[in-house]
């Protein structure tokens, strides 16, 4: 479960890494995987904790793999907290039943074309033009402290566990993948230190909760051709990530058979 940097938009599906780790088990262990990609872009932790009730917990998944970041993150910066009321982060949207589908399906394209075009963007234009003004604005509204970001997110991540351990599902926590170099500039240094924090969130409850832990933050090299922005990665990426999740899933896979 996670967001877009879950979701890989822009990776063909066979290439997506979770459902690519799953083929690599499967040779692996000579045994039946079905992986499910329950994300979709722009979830927080408190989306993912919904889907999990509501959707995962009545397939019985033996697991259910959290990576989660920097939509909680922003979420907390834009709003204070992870229910806004009349915003698009909301956790309950009140919608007219006459809502015309074709409609909802062509605003999900142009976010998808959105999302290309930044794509393309970020690899071409400078980050003082990219990326600058948005860092200003982001600053201007932050409200919280560094502590209440890490408190908030860590709640999320524990009831994620214990639901999970509840129902008889085995919970895994994942780092997110990220890459923030110089290039990006003194605008990104608030960005960078509460990003890491709750990276260390991630770590710190996976560690006090005994679960296990992909940190994909510390084993996906920082690198253009793998992460083409901040934290979303290419089809080379997906690939490389892949193999690490495979690599990390394949002893607890074998140990759940017995």
């Amino acid at each position: 479960m996670g967001g877009s940097t879950t979701e890989f938009g822009f990776v063909e599906e066979d290439k997506r890494y979770p459902h690519l780790a799953a083929r690599i088990i499967e040779k692996h262990l000579d045994i039946k995987i079905n992986s499910y990609n329950s994300v979709i872009s722009g979830n927080d932790s408190l989306h993912s904790l919904n889907i999990l009730l509501n959707k995962l917990i009545p397939m019985h998944p033996d697991m259910v793999i959290l990576n989660h970041n920097i939509n909680d993150y922003f979420t907390l910066y834009y709003e204070g907290n992870y229910w806004p009321p009349k915003s698009p982060r909301s956790k309950i949207i009140k919608r007219d039943e006459r809502t015309n589908k074709l409609w909802e399906f062509a605003s999900r394209q142009v976010q998808d074309s959105f999302r290309g075009i930044t794509y393309w963007l970020g690899r071409y234009l400078p980050a003082s033009i990219e990326q600058q003004p948005a860092m200003e604005n982001i600053r201007a509204t932050q409200r919280l402290t560094d502590d209440a970001y890490e408190k908030e997110f860590e709640k999320n991540l524990v009831t994620f566990v214990e639901i999970c351990r509840i129902h008889g599902i085995l919970p895994l926590l994942m780092t997110q993948q990220y890459r923030i170099t110089e290039r990006y500039g003194d605008y990104y240094d608030d960005f960078r230190k509460i990003y890491e924090k709750l990276q260390n969130v991630i770590r710190k409850v996976a560690k006090e909760k005994h679960i296990s832990l992909i940190d994909l933050d510390i084993q996906l090299p920082k690198e253009e051709r793998l992460i083409y922005d901040w934290v979303h990665i290419t089809i080379e990426g997906s690939i490389y990530g892949a193999n690490i999740v495979a690599e990390e899933l394949i002893p607890i896979i074998r140990n759940l058979k017995h």
